[in-house]
């Protein structure tokens, strides 16, 4: 117990320490030639603009690509064991989750185990 109280008082003036020794007072000569340097380096401000359009413009397209397939309409056929003929339903991409979807009017319709399904995109 007494060796975690030691350790913490140590680190606490290690960083102490730390913190003094970074933030010291600096003449005013001294900050004069860093902010030179620092603006010399800074880009221009059609530089950030330009970046952050790109940016927008990238984000804008993959977003509505994603709405694009989460809104496709899917004709799903549910093959049961037990019934002759295939039931067929519409649902959207996007309401497809696993064994359960939901369709165009609402529905939800969820799956036995014995069933079968195909997804036909439209």
């Amino acid at each position: 117990m007494l060796t975690k109280i030691l350790f913490t008082v140590a680190v606490i003036v290690v960083v102490l320490l730390v913190y003094q020794a970074r933030f010291r007072p600096v003449s005013q000569a001294v900050q004069k030639a860093k902010s030179e340097v620092a603006f010399q380096h800074k880009p221009s401000r059609w530089v950030v603009y330009t970046v952050a359009g790109i940016l927008a413009l990238t984000s804008g397209v993959v977003y509505f690509f994603k709405w694009q397939s989460d809104n496709t309409i899917m004709t799903i056929r549910v093959i049961s064991s037990q019934q002759e003929e295939p039931y067929t339903y519409k649902a959207r991409q996007k309401d497809v989750k696993g064994r359960t979807f939901t369709t165009l009017d609402g529905r939800v319709v969820t799956l036995g185990d014995a069933d079968r399904i195909e997804l036909l995109e439209q």
